[in-house]
C-alpha cells in the first residue's frame, strides 16, 4: 500500500512529473481560476503551475491511494474513505494529483457557499455578489455552530474543507483562487479571508490533539 499509516513510513518523494501535470490540467473547473498571489489581474497562474512551484517547499508522494484507486474527484461521501485527516498535512502523504483534486473539491464548496449567499441577498433585496471575506465568514460561522469540533458529522463538507486547507499547498491555492475570483473589500483588507484558516486551526487542535 502506497499511502503511509502511523506505523509505516512515508513513500518516496518526487518532483511533479509531466504526466501528473497533464492529469492536473485535465481537471475541470466551472471558473477560470487564477492561482497566483492575489490580486494579480495581469498574470494568471494555472493550478498545475501552482503545484509545481511549491514542490520543494512541501513535497508530494509519487503515488497515493487515491491515485491507485483512480478516484476522479472528491465528495462528502468519499473524503474520509480515502483521506486520513491526521496525516493530510504531512509532507509526502499525498501526490500532486490528489492535492489538485482536494483544491478542486474545496473550490466547489466555496462556490456553493457563494451561491447560497447570493440567493440570500436577492431574497433580502440586497444587490451585488459576496466577496471572499463574506464567503470565508460564512464557512467559519457554520462550523463554529458546533461547540465541539468532534461533533461535526463525518460527511459535513465544511468540516472536510477545514481539514483539507490545513495542507499548506491546498490552503494557499484556495485562498489565492478565492481572492482573485471574488475579491475583498478594500476597506477590510485581505485578513478577513483568512478566517477559515483560524477556524481550521482550532478545529484541528480540538479534533486531533495529538496530530
Amino acid at each position: 500500500m502506497v499511502v503511509p499509516n502511523r506505523k509505516g513510513f512515508l513513500p518516496r518523494l518526487t518532483a511533479v512529473t509531466d504526466e501528473q501535470l497533464a492529469e492536473i490540467n485535465r481537471i475541470h473547473f466551472s471558473f477560470p481560476y487564477n492561482f497566483g498571489p492575489a490580486p494579480s489581474p495581469g498574470t494568471k497562474t494555472t493550478l498545475a503551475e501552482h503545484l509545481r512551484d511549491y514542490e520543494k517547499e512541501f513535497p508530494y508522494a509519487i503515488q497515493d491511494l487515491v491515485d491507485k484507486l483512480k478516484l476522479d474527484s472528491f465528495s462528502a461521501e468519499s473524503f474520509d474513505h480515502h483521506i486520513d485527516r491526521n496525516l493530510l498535512a504531512t509532507p509526502g502523504y499525498l501526490s500532486a494529483v490528489t492535492v489538485a483534486k482536494l483544491i478542486h473539491y474545496c473550490l466547489l464548496i466555496l462556490e456553493s457557499e457563494a451561491e447560497m449567499i447570493t440567493w440570500s441577498r436577492i431574497d433580502r433585496g440586497v444587490p451585488g455578489s459576496p466577496d471572499a471575506r463574506e464567503i470565508a465568514n460564512a464557512v467559519a460561522t457554520k462550523v463554529n455552530r458546533y461547540k465541539d469540533p468532534n461533533k461535526i458529522p463525518e460527511y459535513d463538507h465544511l468540516g472536510q474543507f477545514l481539514s483539507a486547507v490545513r495542507h499548506p499547498i491546498v490552503g494557499r491555492a484556495v485562498s489565492h483562487a478565492a481572492l482573485n475570483r471574488w475579491g475583498v473589500s478594500e476597506r477590510l483588507g485581505n485578513c478577513g479571508c483568512l478566517r477559515w484558516m483560524r477556524s481550521c486551526d482550532s478545529y484541528h487542535r480540538a479534533r486531533f490533539p495529538n496530530g
